[in-house]
């Protein structure tokens, strides 16, 4: 599954020189990078029923999806569940690099051999790397080969997900990527059914009786469609008042277009396609959850999450009958540490990027009234 039309689309916004004289070459070599490694994965996934055909009749538990727009705690909720290793099993950054069953098992060697071998001069490498790839970026977003990331990221090798925007600032031929659930059925049920594939592998993996606890902003707009392919997922709605989380994710992108050398006229045009996308899905996650039984998700606000946040963790455990495991009541004991309040973001200004709060007020009233975000 490839969304050749999308890649096409972004080549041709490449090739015009649209995002300047340095951001050009360098949207020109990540394209190339991201597609060689996609082809890589491609042909990795192909060989797993080869190399491992007993995970074909595995059944992986539905999941538990993390959803809820960027910056609005979905990080800090995924990092204290994924604490919960009796209950859960999730995506490290490395495995969404590298999602076949084949190329984790050699990972997996390499890191022997290393620890036997070369006392651990590899891990050292990857440490060493890991700085270096994801250091500029830490105060953004905690991220690391070895952490709990989202696998929306795993779209990525179809070239069919919202954070392409982040490479790729075209608004033109990527807006319609923010809106999963309005793209062809066909071509949802595709994606959703090799999505499921790819999950199925980690599950293999984690072993019978643990489920995948997922954390992606993005998925907002797929709730339709995660809700068909796994009809008793559970889903954890992270919420927060846009007029923090907007201008908080804009001037986080707008960092990274500047360090990628783009061209100010197209950072402004994805600037406003990401504003509206984010707009968009506070709008349908109204929609979507209220016609839903409230036994299947639940939902936390991002002030109350930032100022207690075991409290709110074991709210949802309690709103789900499960059992708080000995491991998750460990790191609940010390989440403080993780959270150690609520800080407003407001200094940012929604004006810098366009916005009125106002109008922004108006438009969302329906979730500023049922979550009292005021």
């Amino acid at each position: 599954m490839f969304d050749w039309e999308t890649w096409r689309r972004v080549l041709g916004r490449v090739m015009s020189g649209r995002a300047g004289p340095i951001g050009a070459p360098l949207s020109f070599a990540n394209l190339c990078t991201f597609s060689l490694w996609s082809a890589i994965n491609k042909a990795a996934l192909a060989a797993d029923p080869w190399i491992f055909p007993a995970f074909e009749s595995h059944e992986a538990k539905d999941p538990v999806f993390i959803v809820g727009n960027a910056r609005s705690g979905t990080t800090l909720a995924h990092r204290l569940l994924c604490a919960d290793e009796e209950r859960f099993f999730h995506f490290d950054t490395w495995e969404i690099l590298m999602p076949s069953l084949c190329q984790r098992r050699l990972i997996h060697m390499a890191g022997q051999l290393d620890h036997t071998l070369l006392q651990d001069r590899l891990e050292r490498l990857v440490d060493w790397l890991d700085a270096r790839a994801f250091g500029s970026v830490q105060s953004m977003h905690p991220i690391g080969f070895t952490q709990p990331e989202e696998d929306e990221l795993l779209f990525v090798n179809c070239f069919a997900t919202p954070v392409l925007f982040i490479l790729f600032p075209y608004a033109d031929p990527l807006e319609e990527l923010t809106f999963f659930d309005g793209r062809p059925e066909n071509e949802r049920m595709k994606m959703m059914a090799w999505y499921r594939d790819v999950v199925r592998r980690r599950s293999f993996e984690a072993g019978s009786g643990r489920q995948l606890c997922s954390k992606n902003p993005s998925f907002v707009s797929k709730l339709r469609s995660l809700k068909a392919e796994f009809p008793r997922a559970r889903f954890i709605y992270l919420v927060r008042d846009p007029r923090e989380s907007l201008p908080s994710l804009l001037k986080a992108l707008r960092k990274v277009w500047t360090g990628l050398h783009v061209a100010e006229p197209l950072r402004r045009e994805a600037e406003a396609a990401i504003a509206e996308g984010c707009i968009r899905d506070y709008l349908y996650a109204e929609e979507v959850l209220s016609s839903w039984d409230p036994a299947t998700w639940s939902s936390i606000r991002f002030q109350d999450l930032t100022t207690d946040p075991e409290k709110e963790i074991r709210r949802v455990y309690d709103h789900f009958a499960w059992d708080v495991s000995p491991s998750l009541a460990e790191t609940l004991a010390d989440a403080r540490q993780y959270a150690p309040g609520h800080e407003s973001e407001h200094s940012y200004g929604l004006e810098e990027f366009g916005l009125d709060a106002d109008a922004l007020r108006s438009r969302l009233r329906a979730v500023y009234e049922r979550y009292e975000l005021e």
